[in-house]
């Protein structure tokens, strides 16, 4: 607890607390110092004293004041005119008494009434009332120390503070030191929290991303009575370029890969395919490195996944990185051998065979149960067979679904589309939604507008396995996000509560650079097309950034990152943190344009992944931080000092060794220790400016930053050079 909190707490300033602990011999306290064991103890026992006197001293006063109530309550009583019965009444008793002053009557009253006055009550009351104030005491009690925390997903600031048993603040503070300025609510990674729990002396355990228990979706469909059967889903994986979109355009008889950018997939496609066997749903994947979520997302709900390698190139890093995702969702894998119309022999067939089994991956003629089929994507050949065994493989596995059950949907993309806002493309798990109905996700909420399958139509409702566009989303949501289906009056409790939780937001100071260092950062400001592609490029910046050292290259810092066309906002944000503005298939607003003229601001619009990865490396390598040394390049030894009228002193010297070039920086050592140097303004030989004295030569010279030249000194010249 720091000192101010407790000041509040208490109702005191902090200047009183910090005064009273210096008087009691602790080291001087800040409002913002957090108080020690030892001092917390301390002002505990000190205030729990000062409370105990205070209320003896209330009392005290209680009892004077009830007193002299009932003096005036007895005064009162006795000026009050008697009724006949009591005037010979007292009469009487004061004939039978002896005279006694009045002083002491007075006295003897309050002790008639004691039993029914609570002039002692106070105390014990008083009493149970503190006790009772202790046990809600502003000091903490002691609590077992926390060492270790589970950290998996990304969480905003102040949840990760009450994951640590911190303050937001704290945190803040910590991130503020590493030059990142984040408010409460901004959502930290994991890999960040996981850092930053470190410093605070905790242990932290990463949840696996990829454990099986949590990997598979399918896992949480509930079964009911009206089960019906379902269409399969199948994930086509691959390396880039070894044709997984160019199958599924055969396949769809379309000519999808020829209209992406570049030649390569960069968005999570999804495809209702009719075939002679039965209808099949696709999801094409990106291959590139950069897309590694993505793919990701494809196996996690789907039934079967169709790895693609080419005959010609073999398995290469992507393959790998596919055939883990499949293995580790359980996932059944069906390999398609592509270009075989490429290939001399079956021999790359069979190579690629034998790499398969290194990877657990044995094929039915090899003696597994792995089923591969050579095909060619661009001719058709051996595509039917490869249909077939897709559609015998999900009867053996008996698909079902549920129509009856509340609907959940799967995200498998998101982005801003004009005229309709926040729009996702959207898998059915189970159930069957409406239009009309109200949803819930974990960062993102909404109600049902429009149903748009892949050929543009508008439906009422749909079904599981089928892959359709969603609009009506509070928030653009989160790729993977799973979406459930909720009455109006839970839609209308937790929707507030969501959206708050799922807020991010960064502060930034105008015309004020938060980000400076002693090393100027890159900053990046950066707006994609849609969720999927922003987080590829946010691991790809995060893989660059750990290829390139920190000590010889500039660090990147991506500032902000959302989805949607460039905007006056992202322009003003971009030159306020002197940033770069980058564009991903986005177009760029009419005023946001001439915003950025008006500020020199230029913006980078890139619409391949790969070339983006390679302007960035480029930007990396022409930021590199230049090392600067001092070369010796000779010395030399004072031999007479000149003090020549409004210039100063000019120095007479003679080359030892080496030599001394102008503009050189010079040490000067007296006795064996450096008294002064500077920079070599004017190099003289003979009365005539040079450039360079070689060895031997005498010379002078003249140094604006050192002055107090003596005979005997010894000049070292150095030059620097950078590296």
């Amino acid at each position: 607890m720091r000192i101010y909190e407790l000041a509040k707490q208490m109702g005191l300033s902090s200047k009183d607390l910090i005064q009273l602990l210096e008087k009691a011999g602790f080291s001087p306290y800040l409002h913002i110092s957090v108080l020690k064991e030892d001092a917390l103890l301390y002002l505990q026992d000190h205030f729990n004293k000062s409370k105990n006197s205070n209320i003896t001293q209330d009392d005290i006063e209680q009892k004077k004041l009830k007193d002299n109530k009932i003096k005036t309550t007895q005064t009162g009583l006795e000026k009050k005119p008697k009724s006949k019965k009591a005037l010979v009444e007292s009469s009487l008793i004061e004939e039978k008494k002896e005279p006694e002053p009045k002083k002491t009557l007075v006295k003897e009253q309050p002790l008639k009434i004691q039993p029914i006055s609570p002039i002692q009550q106070p105390v014990v009351k008083k009493t149970v009332e503190f006790q009772k104030e202790e046990k809600h005491s502003v000091f903490p009690e002691k609590k077992k120390m926390l060492t270790d925390i589970i950290i998996d997903k990304d969480m905003p600031l102040f949840e990760a503070a009450d994951l640590m048993g911190k303050l937001s603040g704290d945190l803040i503070l910590s991130l503020m030191k590493k030059g990142m300025v984040y408010n409460r609510n901004f959502v930290l990674s994991a890999d960040l929290i996981a850092s930053l729990a470190k410093e605070f002396g905790l242990n932290v355990v990463l949840k696996n991303k990829f454990d099986s228990a949590q990997f598979s979706l399918k896992s949480e469909i509930k079964e009911s009575n009206d089960s019906v059967n379902r269409w399969p889903i199948v994930v086509v994986m691959g390396h880039v370029d070894h044709g997984k979109t160019t199958l599924l355009d055969f396949i769809r008889k379309t000519r999808v890969a020829a209209k992406e950018k570049g030649g390569i997939t960069q968005h999570l496609g999804a495809y209702e395919v009719d075939s002679a066997h039965g209808k099949v749903v696709f999801l094409d994947t990106p291959g590139h490195a950069a897309f590694s979520h993505m793919r990701s997302r494809g196996a996690k709900i789907t039934d079967l996944v169709v790895l693609v390698v080419a005959a010609d190139d073999g398995i290469m890093p992507q393959t790998v990185e596919a055939i883990k995702c499949a293995q580790a969702a359980e996932v059944p894998i069906i390999v398609a051998i592509n270009k075989i119309d490429k290939i001399e022999s079956v021999t790359y067939i069979e190579r690629v065979k034998r790499q398969l089994v290194q990877y657990g991956l044995t094929t039915e003629d090899w003696g597994g149960t792995t089923v591969a089929v050579p095909i060619s994507a661009k001719t058709g050949k051996g595509v039917e067979e490869l249909l077939e065994m897709i559609v015998l493989q999900a009867q053996m596995m008996d698909l079902k679904a549920y129509p009856s059950n509340p609907a959940k949907v799967f995200v498998l993309e998101s982005s801003i589309e004009k005229g309709y806002g926040s729009v996702a493309t959207v898998m059915g798990l189970e159930g069957t939604l409406k239009v009309g109905d109200y949803f819930l996700g974990e960062s993102t909420s909404g109600r049902v507008r429009l149903i748009i399958n892949e050929t543009g139509d508008r439906l009422s409702q749909v079904g599981p396995s089928v892959p359709v566009k969603l609009i009506g989303f509070d928030k653009i949501p989160s790729s993977g996000e799973k979406l459930e289906v909720v009455v109006f009056e839970k839609y209308q409790k937790e929707k507030d509560l969501i959206l708050n939780k799922s807020a991010q937001t960064v502060q930034i100071t105008p015309s004020v650079d938060l980000f400076a260092t002693e090393e100027k950062n890159i900053n990046l400001v950066i707006k994609c097309d849609t969720f999927g592609t922003s987080e590829a490029i946010l691991g790809t910046i995060k893989e660059l950034s750990k290829k390139y050292d920190k000590s010889d290259f500039s660090q990147v810092r991506v500032i902000h990152c959302s989805v949607g066309d460039i905007t006056e906002k992202d322009v003003d944000l971009s030159v306020n943190s002197q940033s770069i503005l980058i564009g991903m298939n986005v177009k760029v607003e009419r005023n946001a344009a001439v915003l950025a003229r008006f500020n020199h601001l230029e913006i980078e619009l890139h619409q391949i992944i790969y070339k983006f990865v390679e302007y960035l490396e480029n930007l990396i390598k022409s930021k590199k931080k230049i090392k600067i040394t001092n070369v010796k390049t000779g010395s030399a030894v004072v031999l007479k000092v000149f003090d020549i009228k409004g210039k100063g002193l000019i120095t007479g010297a003679r080359v030892r060794e080496g030599s001394f070039v102008r503009e050189g920086n010079v040490k000067c050592l007296r006795n064996g220790r450096i008294v002064g140097g500077g920079k070599i303004v004017s190099l003289q030989k003979d009365k005539n400016t040079v450039k360079e004295v070689g060895v031997g030569l005498e010379f002078a010279f003249f140094c604006h930053d050192f002055q107090d030249w003596q005979v005997d000194d010894i000049i070292e010249c150095f030059v620097e050079k950078s590296e």
